[in-house]
């Protein structure tokens, strides 16, 4: 094994782009990398990145902790923010017979407005 980056505390957001360049978020700081570099840091420590995924135009969908949403990113740069009707957006993904609904799951939190603990499917 080869170590490749260190002092990582919370890895999230594992996907791979069409050219084999790995985007991986550091939840507990924030930063989001893309082939070993920081493309954005979310700083104001309430809204972080969590999972991920890429879909077929190479597109790459960060759910936002703490953010209702998900940025989506197009050439390393945020190109449009899905709103959701829950506050932590935990990871996605593309699915069905075309492979064009985004599955979105959520996490359960007590005392936290929305329609939390669900699936949603966009």
């Amino acid at each position: 094994l080869e170590t490749i980056k260190s002092n990582i505390g919370i890895t999230n957001g594992l996907s791979f782009d069409n050219k084999n360049k790995m985007y991986y978020s550091d939840s507990l700081s924030g930063k989001l990398f893309y082939d070993n570099r920081i493309i954005n840091h979310y700083e104001t420590k309430i809204e972080t990145p969590d999972g991920s995924c890429i879909d077929k135009d190479n597109k790459y969908y960060s759910c936002i902790w703490g953010g209702n949403r998900i940025d989506v990113y197009d050439n390393l740069q945020v190109k449009e923010k899905i709103k959701l009707p829950f506050l932590n957006p935990t990871c996605c993904c593309y699915g069905g017979k075309e492979n064009d609904k985004l599955f979105i799951t959520s996490s359960s939190i007590v005392n936290c407005e929305g329609e939390n603990g669900k699936i949603i499917i966009i």
